[in-house]
């Protein structure tokens, strides 16, 4: 028996046509975007900013633990340190060997070694008689950067010496930067709470010295020193400002008040000898008296040290801040003002301030 075997027709197998993979490439083209779009600019904004927190919580961290080596108090807004001038012994050089804030800070940021050379260099520079090769070397330390004490979003961060986050410095009136460079121990005038006139800004008056000491975190020399101690036992270390940032920040070696600090311009907002923290009706930050605007995020365009508000690049102005307990978070610049001129002080309610609310902020 002859069996036929039906030959099956062998299937020829066609590649891509070139429409076929014209169009597999434009898929995996869409793909490829997608995943490289998160990576580009609109990207670099919230990252930043969060980088910007962390130096941040870094520097607060900082400060607690000098706080807590130093019986709760905290650094000096400017500490005139070893040498200084009085009008029996005056000394031209004494304040190349004053710390500010970020200077007393550095050995709590792994940075002991320089302090020990910035400590040597300062102290033969700030001798009576003038040593030129130690106050070159002194400005050439003081330009060096820390990448701890500045926010990647400000254009400014990679200048030498540059700063971006400055401490809480209260309500400030009038005089508070008259001294520029340094405290004028023979004057008195600088921002301490007597200095500057005090909460009224008027010198004649002397019952507002201690509410203006209620008004803000860091301060020049006194005859007391802010501690966390006190702030706790205040308006709480969670309400009060520690640290924010600002665009029109100094350098980290500068001394004068506006690099190194940040407040709300209130000259002519109490009345001579007031003695209450009480906001007025309608407060704004808005000075009518000077025509500064205390609003996070004005006067963008003000020179380094001339605006004391907090400012940032970050994406809608907001800014990132320290809270003395070492939290952190970002304030809008739409925060109601009285609300925000309330988390400046740290024992506003011992004078007459409201409360504020759990989620007001």
């Amino acid at each position: 028996m002859q069996i036929q075997r039906t030959r099956q027709p062998r299937l020829h197998r066609n590649g891509f046509s070139k429409i076929e993979l014209l169009v597999v490439l434009f898929v995996i083209a869409l793909l490829m975007l997608a995943v490289i779009m998160p990576m580009g600019p609109s990207s670099h904004g919230p990252a930043r900013k969060l980088v910007c927190l962390n130096n941040m919580r870094n520097l607060g961290l900082a400060t607690v633990n000098f706080s807590s080596g130093n019986n709760s108090e905290l650094p000096l807004l400017v500490d005139p340190y070893l040498q200084i001038s009085t009008e029996d012994e005056p000394n031209a050089n004494a304040s190349y060997d004053d710390l500010t804030w970020c200077t007393t800070l550095l050995p709590f940021l792994d940075n002991v070694g320089f302090r020990q050379r910035w400590d040597a260099t300062a102290n033969l520079a700030a001798d009576t008689n003038t040593n030129s090769d130690a106050i070159k070397q002194l400005a050439a330390l003081n330009a060096i950067r820390f990448p701890v004490f500045s926010c990647p979003s400000d254009e400014s961060a990679t200048d030498q010496g540059a700063l971006s986050y400055v401490v809480n410095v209260g309500y400030v009136t009038a005089n508070y930067n008259k001294t520029g460079v340094g405290y004028n121990a023979s004057t008195g005038i600088g921002h301490h709470p007597a200095g500057d006139g005090g909460l009224d800004g008027d010198p004649s008056t002397t019952d507002d010295i201690p509410v203006k000491y209620a008004s803000g975190v860091f301060w020049r020399p006194f005859t007391s020193r802010m501690s966390l101690d006190f702030i706790s036992e205040g308006d709480g270390l969670a309400q009060t400002l520690m640290l924010s940032e600002n665009l029109q920040a100094g350098n980290w070696a500068d001394q004068d008040t506006g690099s190194l600090g940040f407040g709300i311009d209130m000259q002519g907002v109490y009345p001579s000898g007031s003695t209450s923290l009480k906001l007025p009706a309608g407060f704004d930050l808005k000075n009518k008296t000077t025509s500064t605007d205390s609003r996070i995020g004005s006067n963008l365009k003000a020179k380094k040290g001339q605006a004391w508000r907090p400012s940032s690049n970050h994406p809608g102005g907001s800014v990132n801040v320290i809270f003395c307990d070492g939290s952190g978070k970002s304030l809008a610049p739409e925060i109601d003002p009285a609300i925000y001129a309330r988390l400046l002080t740290p024992a506003g309610q011992r004078y007459g301030q409201a409360e504020i609310e759990k989620g007001a902020f």
